[in-house]
């Protein structure tokens, strides 16, 4: 059986607003979110409004190569759990 590979692209903006109804706009509520470093700067930009910070965990993938390109980090607001 082929395996099929299609992706559906959400945007930053999509993604943000889905989150700020999940969340009540109540920007405090503790958020946890994976997304590619090398597009740190956009990223912190959207999300800005929930302050996440990066976490400095960087997990990486079973079945993709291992690229720069490819980096992942969590990105948090959890007070307390995330260093300064």
């Amino acid at each position: 059986m082929e395996e099929r590979h299609d992706r559906e692209h959400v945007s930053f903006s999509q993604l943000v607003a889905a989150l700020r109804m999940l969340a009540r706009n109540d920007f405090s509520q503790p958020l946890l979110v994976s997304y590619l470093t090398r597009r740190a700067t956009a990223f912190e930009r959207a999300f800005e409004p929930f302050s996440l910070k990066r976490t400095g965990f960087q997990p990486g993938y079973a079945t993709v190569d291992e690229s720069p390109k490819n980096e992942i980090e969590f990105w948090g607001n959890l007070s307390g759990l995330i260093p300064d």
